[in-house]
């Protein structure tokens, strides 16, 4: 009976070890901004969103129609194909209404798209906190 019970403790202490919560890893956390003097810093409190996508798609607020330039779509975060952004602009599409905006030779059939600019997205990288007790934006993640 003995064995039993300390084999019973032993495959319990196991499997809590197995099933215990690994711990907790550094967060990099992304803010938006649309001006501003990035020389300054930004509040802690901005950096609170997962990923550049996030922020931008969070921060940027679309145009209604005007003059020639209608349809905002498709926000999102542009790098420049940087392995490691620190960084991001964000863009968003709209649809051009008039000659004057238009471009490629089949214009209005094609070439009616204008990219635009929404903002900028920051990182903030945890691992550069190390010497942090909390990282920047992590009540968000409470």
């Amino acid at each position: 009976m003995r064995s039993y019970i300390k084999l019973v403790s032993g495959l319990s202490s196991i499997a809590f070890l197995l099933f215990a919560s690994p711990p907790a890893a550094a967060i990099d956390l992304w803010e938006y901004h649309a001006g501003g003097d990035p020389s300054s810093g930004y509040p802690d409190e901005n950096y609170k969103y997962l990923d550049r996508n996030e922020a931008c798609v969070s921060g940027v607020v679309l145009p209604a129609p005007f003059a020639c330039y209608t349809n905002a779509r498709n926000v999102r975060a542009e790098t420049y194909g940087n392995p490691n952004p620190t960084a991001a602009e964000c863009l968003f599409d709209m649809t051009c209404t008039c000659g004057s905006c238009g471009v490629a030779p089949n214009y209005p059939n094609g070439g009616n798209t204008v990219i635009a600019y929404g903002g900028s997205g920051s990182l903030f990288a945890a691992a550069m906190a190390e010497d942090r007790t909390e990282c920047r934006g992590a009540d968000r993640l409470r």
